[in-house]
């Protein structure tokens, strides 16, 4: 049975815990909470969702990169969709782009104003370009779109 302590800063933004397991030891984790998580209900799934955002919002190219889709939501919170074709690759490569759009959008949304549903369709250079690049340019690009 392990136990498990919890410490808060007080910003309460940072959560550091300690756990104890047993033959292993204490374990020191930190988490960042609050805006920093990607949530279901942030995520554009339904077809229909994807749909309107193409057909009735702005449409934005960054460089090869992607094509950024993106109309005021209504909401409190802003949605992110994400297409990546079989033109990109196999499926390694699909996820990948995937899993470098879900993070990049994690880490600025909270800079992000107003609220807006966002599609991104990746292109075939979000898979060969290294991660310092991409982000730099969706960033900019996704910022500069509120």
């Amino acid at each position: 049975i392990s136990q498990q302590k919890l410490l808060q800063t007080e910003s309460s933004e940072l959560c550091l815990s300690l756990t104890f397991m047993p033959r292993m030891g204490y374990h020191a984790g930190a988490e960042w909470m609050g805006n920093f998580s990607f949530k279901k209900t942030e995520r554009l799934a339904k077809r229909p969702q994807f749909e309107k955002v193409m057909a009735e919002g702005k449409k934005k190219g960054v460089d090869r990169l992607c094509t950024i889709f993106s109309i005021p939501n209504g909401l409190d919170k802003k949605r992110l969709g994400i297409i990546a074709s079989k033109k990109i690759g196999n499926a390694v490569a699909r996820n990948r782009a995937k899993r470098r759009i879900r993070e990049i959008f994690r880490q600025i949304k909270h800079r992000m104003e107003p609220a807006l549903d966002i599609v991104v369709i990746s292109g075939k250079d979000m898979v060969t370009l290294p991660y310092g690049v991409i982000e730099k340019k969706l960033s900019k690009a996704l910022l500069t779109e509120s």
